[in-house]
């Protein structure tokens, strides 16, 4: 029977391994000097390849943004930096984001399956707790018979699918984006942080024994085994590291940790000289880590504020139950059972993990609350994780039932239509990243203007551009002067001094001492400007028409149409 075991969960490994490889390679690759990007991938992709190529082309320490020079970083740049030093080191960029990719995500379904099995000592609530993960269940199969009709040929044209049914909240529908699997194949440091945040819950929970049939009266065991020397370095290196890595982490961490211990205490306080012990590693971690975060990181200049519903269009109690009723499906009734039966086994996992749910749902933690994704989406990690435990429960107990078969049979046909149907979400959502069509963005090897600014312009030169996605000089990891107003304004950065200086920046009838003036207090140093661009902002400044197009010649322009200006040679003063 264990060696049984053992090969499941071999097999499990293997096959959850080679998903996670397919899931990151088959989505962003490089082939002959260009980029192969998925385009559900090409927002997101348009800021992450930037600071990527900061670190490997460029020169960006001490880290700041590449779209906005002169302040510290504000994003959690650490998974950058590793791909970034990959290349460096001669490894292919898309291989090196890849495979780090892969690795996080890997880790990610290997942490939920260890979690549920620690918590229900079963390997079959591990691995549906795994599936439930994967196959959301969220009513975006509603919405997509809402939006093709309710007939057969629907039906069979699921697998066909290149978009996704429901996008909210840009679609204009209830279900939003951060449901399915695309959000970790967009946000790809998302999976690596969640599954070393779980790498380490674990390592916390795993100190109590919990019995598969445990009633409320009984007593939880205390079962502390220290942690070697190489485990008791990584978890401080780990949780030390992880204000850099992800911040949302990193609170998801410092939450779970005070209130388990909190919550525990009378069980660790039995035994607190051995307790203490197991514990100083997590003491000395969290003590990094407040360095890092105090030392290490910038703010957002946008403070919390008090914002509910999270992302529900409807701002009352009915809009925001509807809104959660597609999103989470039959999670959302399911919540007070498990709440409860979760209370009744003296786990408190779930009822921890709801404090994201509750938290993303009061406050606008960042300027987009779009960014709470991030804690509903590990709080939905939680669900799945006692679902999976109590459904197995319950199935075990029908089984073992002998009178009433009949009823038994009823029992089991509810409870595996339940199971289905929390997965019917992911199902659908699925063939859109299977079937999503790929474009190519031209790489240094293919691009004459970026093998010119690679050769020539300093790698802490600031550009000042007419357009923003995928520029040229932040594919070669050259910092702009701003983006296209969503980048940097999402990170806390107020751009809005800088945008506002566009007018005068390609003024026609600003004077050279003026425009070389504002140059400096900017610290622009090059002027990059494409083929055919020619208006900015929406149409409101023509380009063609400012001072600098029109008097001066570039001071070099490359085969494929871009123009450059070396402000050193404009404002030589």
């Amino acid at each position: 029977m264990r060696l049984i075991k053992k090969r499941s969960a071999l097999i499990l490994l293997c096959l959850s391994g080679l998903f996670s490889f397919w899931l990151m390679f088959s989505t962003f690759g490089y082939s002959h000097g260009s980029f192969i990007i998925d385009s559900k991938l090409y927002s997101d992709f348009a800021a992450h390849l930037p600071l990527i190529r900061s670190f490997s082309l460029g020169n960006n320490f001490p880290p700041e943004y590449p779209f906005f020079y002169g302040q510290p970083i504000r994003y959690h740049y650490l998974f950058y930096l590793i791909v970034g030093l990959m290349e460096r080191l001669g490894l292919n960029l898309a291989f090196g984001l890849n495979l780090l990719s892969a690795l996080g995500f890997w880790l990610l379904l290997v942490m939920i399956y260890k979690l549920t099995k620690l918590f229900f000592h079963r390997s079959d609530a591990a691995v549906l707790a795994v599936i439930l993960f994967l196959f959301n269940s969220s009513f975006s199969w509603v919405e997509y018979f809402n939006k093709f009709g309710w007939s057969k040929k629907s039906l069979l044209a699921i697998p066909a699918q290149v978009q996704f049914a429901s996008f909210g909240p840009w679609s204009g529908r209830l279900v939003t984006a951060f449901h399915s699997l695309n959000i970790f194949t967009n946000q790809r440091h998302l999976a690596l942080s969640y599954g070393l945040a779980l790498w380490l819950i674990y390592l916390l929970v795993k100190t109590i024994d919990f019995p598969m049939r445990q009633k409320s009266s009984r007593r939880l065991k205390l079962r502390l085994q220290q942690l070697n020397l190489g485990q008791q370095l990584a978890v401080m290196i780990v949780l030390g590291s992880f204000p850099l890595l992800h911040q949302a982490g990193y609170l998801i961490c410092l939450i779970f940790f005070v209130a388990w211990l909190t919550l525990y205490a009378p069980i660790y306080g039995r035994s607190w000289r051995r307790s203490l012990d197991y514990l100083i590693p997590f003491i000395i971690g969290s003590l990094i880590s407040f360095l890092v975060f105090r030392f290490l990181t910038v703010g957002s200049e946008q403070k919390i504020l008090w914002q509910l519903a999270y992302l529900a269009p409807t701002k009352t109690v009915v809009g925001w139950w509807q809104f959660w009723w597609f999103n989470l499906g039959l999670y959302w009734l399911l919540l007070p059972i498990l709440l409860i039966y979760s209370f009744k086994k003296k786990n408190y996992f779930l009822i921890i993990f709801s404090a994201y749910f509750v938290l993303a749902n009061l406050f606008r933690l960042s300027p987009d609350m779009i960014n709470n994704h991030k804690l509903t989406t590990m709080f939905s990690i939680g669900l799945n994780i006692i679902t999976a435990g109590w459904l197995i429960e319950k199935k075990v107990a029908l089984r073992r039932r002998k009178k009433n078969k009949l009823l038994k049979i009823v029992q089991l046909t509810i409870l595996i239509l339940l199971t289905v149907s929390l997965t019917l979400g992911g199902l659908t959502d699925i063939w859109p990243i299977i079937n999503d069509y790929d474009g190519r963005v031209k790489d240094y090897p293919q691009s004459p203007i970026m093998q010119l600014i690679i050769k020539k312009i300093p790698k802490k030169a600031q550009f000042l551009t007419t357009s923003y996605m995928y520029n040229p000089a932040s594919l070669t990891g050259r910092q702009l002067f701003l983006d296209y107003g969503y980048f940097a304004w999402s990170m806390g950065y107020n751009d809005r001094d800088k945008r506002a200086s566009l007018p005068l920046l390609f003024s026609a009838t600003i004077s050279k001492h003026d425009w070389c003036a504002l140059i400096k207090k900017y610290h622009i140093n090059e002027v990059l400007i494409g083929p055919g661009e020619s208006k900015i902002e929406d149409g409101r400044i023509d380009v063609r028409r400012s001072w600098l197009v029109k008097h001066l010649p570039p001071t070099d322009k490359t085969v494929d149409g871009w123009r450059l200006w070396e402000i050193k040679s404009i404002c030589k003063n």
